[in-house]
């Protein structure tokens, strides 16, 4: 039965009950804070207020903050470059159907190739096809409201709140060229160090973060 279950509802992550919190709490603040600002900004025009694509970007940069799908440019880059590709499919392909597919394999292209693959990238660049006659008529404005002013709020937010907390360094980049800068000289170790599967589980575990 045991093992059912596990198939069934395998472990997502090695993570402590505190980092699964603090990931959701990070959430409600992150937009908590992006929907009041938006609506300050955008309230009474005519795009929606926030899109829901944004509440998928939530859970990548705050419960997978160090995540290549995370970071800055993936999730700015993600958004933009398929609200982009969504419209073009939309103004210039008649058929609904065809242009829903090609917005988001298009998409999924393009982010490749512009190194910001970003998963929710693909519900934005479907919302400037099925979506409403105001999203339509808005053209290629619907990438500076809602779609810019929804990611730069929102990257603030994640900005600011996984910086916050302890153990979290977004992007993830400072890190890495932290540890880089710290020790130049030391890029090839004189010893050759052994490494297995419990020293990967074990440094994952000390990580505290969704892998």
């Amino acid at each position: 039965m045991k093992s059912l279950l596990s198939r069934v509802f395998p472990q997502q992550a090695a993570v402590t009950h505190r980092e699964r919190l603090l990931s959701g709490l990070g959430g409600i603040f992150a937009i908590f804070l992006t929907t009041l600002i938006a609506h300050h900004y955008i309230g009474g025009v005519t795009p929606p207020l926030m899109l829901a694509s944004m509440g998928a970007s939530t859970v990548l940069l705050l419960g997978a903050p160090h995540s290549p799908l995370s970071q800055p440019w993936a999730f700015a880059g993600g958004h933009l470059v398929s609200a982009f590709v969504g419209i073009t499919c939309a103004t210039t392909i008649p058929n609904l159907y065809l242009a829903a597919g090609l917005s988001v394999g298009l998409s999924i292209s393009a982010m490749y190739y512009l190194r910001c693959l970003h998963p929710p990238g693909g519900a934005t660049a479907l919302l400037t096809v099925i979506g409403d006659q105001k999203i339509h008529a808005l053209g290629f404005h619907f990438m500076l409201l809602p779609v810019l002013t929804n990611v730069a709020i929102l990257l603030a937010a994640a900005l600011i709140i996984n910086n916050l907390i302890p153990g979290r360094r977004y992007p993830a980049s400072l890190t890495l060229h932290g540890k880089a800068d710290a020790h130049p000289g030391n890029s090839l170790s004189p010893v050759k160090l052994s490494f297995d599967r419990e020293d990967l589980l074990a440094a994952m575990r000390e990580m505290d973060g969704y892998i």
